[in-house]
């Protein structure tokens, strides 16, 4: 059977992209080398930081973005992929700009959430400032009447260290544990790693309410187009 190509637009960042690609893999139902998946990746560590684009009128990431895509789609990919939260700030600049379907991960992680805890009423949410104060994941939630509970403004700086550590290679996983437990002392009933970063250190976390992984989510989306080449990637 042929599969369908996948598409990687990665380098926000290089490690959290190349933990994608390890998912990938492992997520393919394969017993030797021609069952697996072909996979294109790109990862452009070029591309400005997209919180300091949304919130402090820093470079813009765009044309970065639409670069990279348009390499994606010379190499032969059928749909891409974007492991990268708060790069979905731009998602229809680039659907715009691309000739081949782009996942939007913020919606499948919403879809995740509400096909496992249909009753939830509120999930808490680890995420960049960035994809934070945009709202990407507030307003999916709102049309299902869920409350998206986030660390407080005061713990923004504490937050955006956890994610740098984890950006320099520090896998320690006390800052992010700390901050999901503080999401859930104030009722929410799940928790979504709402940064890619963050994926890298989910297995060490020992949470009392379910985990959604962003990273695990957009694999096995990922995946699941790429093994059924008969359907069109949404």
């Amino acid at each position: 059977m042929q599969h369908k190509t996948v598409g990687v637009l990665g380098g926000m960042g290089p490690e959290s992209t190349a933990y994608f690609f390890q998912r990938l893999i492992h997520l393919t139902p394969a017993h030797c080398d021609q069952d697996h998946i072909p996979v294109v990746i790109y990862n452009n560590p070029r591309i400005p930081d997209r919180t300091d684009a949304i919130l402090h009128q820093g470079a813009s990431p765009v044309p970065e973005l639409l670069r990279s895509i348009s390499i994606l789609e010379q190499a032969g990919a059928d749909f891409i992929c974007i492991p990268c939260n708060t790069v979905h700030y731009f998602i229809e600049e680039m659907r715009e700009a691309s000739s081949i379907p782009i996942l939007d991960l913020i919606h499948l992680v919403a879809q995740r959430v509400r096909e496992r805890l249909p009753q939830a009423k509120a999930v808490g949410l680890l995420a960049t400032e960035g994809t934070i104060r945009t709202g990407l994941y507030q307003r999916v939630f709102s049309d299902g009447g869920v409350e998206v509970v986030t660390p407080e403004p005061a713990q923004f700086p504490e937050l955006s260290r956890a994610i740098k550590a984890l950006k320099d290679g520090r896998k320690e996983s006390a800052a992010t544990q700390a901050l999901a437990e503080g999401v859930i002392s104030r009722g929410a009933e799940a928790v979504v790693l709402g940064c890619t970063e963050f994926s890298l250190v989910a297995d060490a976390l020992s949470l009392p309410v379910p985990l959604f992984d962003s990273v695990e989510i957009l694999a096995e989306e990922a995946v699941r187009l790429a093994l059924e080449p008969a359907q069109a990637a949404d």
